[in-house]
């Protein structure tokens, strides 16, 4: 009879307090999408090379929040595809380009406050009050 060298099953499936780095890499992916798409690109999508082993953190759980965060950020993009083109295929148009022309709104007011917060990062904070009288008696 001969003996298996695995640990036992209520060993194996015993699960370690992740680290640090694991943690942030976790938060990380549903912070940056180009990180999370970096991840999910390098570790599963490549066939024709190996993962490197990681060292100090945990990939598989960072593959499951990386997967999630793609499924949370493609979730308002098909809603709102789904708000646009349902009522156009019942029939209601007009209500399909009142939808759509409201979104188009809400994308122009977007782009307003970001317009808007960079023209206030390109004004100074405040003007000097004696500056600007001694420039006037300069020129006096």
């Amino acid at each position: 009879m001969t003996t298996s060298h695995a640990p036992p099953a209520h060993e194996a499936t015993l699960e370690l307090e992740p680290t640090a780095a694991t943690r942030h890499l976790c938060a990380g992916v549903y912070v940056d999408e180009r990180f999370r798409d970096l991840v999910i690109n390098e570790v599963c999508t490549a066939p024709h090379r190996r993962v490197a082993p990681s060292y100090g953190f945990d990939i598989v759980p960072v593959m499951h929040h990386a997967w999630r965060a793609a499924a949370l950020s493609a979730l308002p993009r098909i809603t709102v595809l789904a708000a646009v083109v349902g009522p156009a295929l019942t029939g209601a148009v007009p209500a399909a380009i009142l939808i759509a022309s409201c979104f188009g709104l809400l994308l122009l007011l977007r782009l307003a406050t970001l317009l808007r917060g960079i023209d206030r990062q390109s004004m100074p904070a405040h003007k000097s009050r004696r500056r600007g009288l001694v420039l006037q008696r300069c020129l006096f």
